[in-house]
């Protein structure tokens, strides 16, 4: 039986009530510039169509010796869409990239399908914690946008 390989992502809709279009994208933008210091680049940065595309990187590591092939980064690319009182996180294209040759590719819900020379008794174990990793990135990456302080105190 074929399980359908879909790529690993994850949306959500933020609702900030009262808060214009223009204050949503300077504060994500300024979180982004913040917590990112170093990385902060963006694929799309337009403020008139409210859309910022940046893909970040985070460390993979998987304990052992024979693992140290895979260990490197995953990356995902987060696309985040503003209007006025609400904006859209996309998170997509979540990939594995090792420093060193065994590369297990775009994330998948699904089983592994092809692999490394390393055979599947070393790939799987490696593609379940890739899986596991990814939706953690997915999960404090959604909550870390829902708690953005977008109000502004106006007092």
């Amino acid at each position: 039986m074929l399980h359908a390989q879909e790529p690993l992502s994850f949306e959500k809709v933020i609702k900030v009530d009262s808060v214009s279009k223009n204050d949503i994208y300077s504060k994500i933008k300024e979180h982004f510039i913040l917590k990112y210091k170093s990385t902060v680049f963006f694929k799309t940065d337009d403020r008139e169509t409210g859309l910022l595309v940046k893909k970040e990187y985070f460390d993979f590591y998987k304990k052992g010796f024979f693992y140290t092939c895979y260990c490197g980064k995953i990356s995902v690319l987060i696309t985040i869409q503003v209007k006025d009182g609400r904006f859209k996180v996309q998170l997509s294209d979540f990939l594995h990239e090792p420093n060193g040759m065994c590369g297990l590719g775009i994330i998948t819900t699904g089983d592994l399908v092809g692999g490394t020379i390393n055979g599947k008794s070393f790939d799987n174990p490696v593609w379940k914690d890739l899986q596991e990793k990814a939706k953690i990135i997915g999960d404090n990456l959604l909550f870390e946008f829902e708690n953005l302080k977008l109000k502004t105190d106006n007092w």
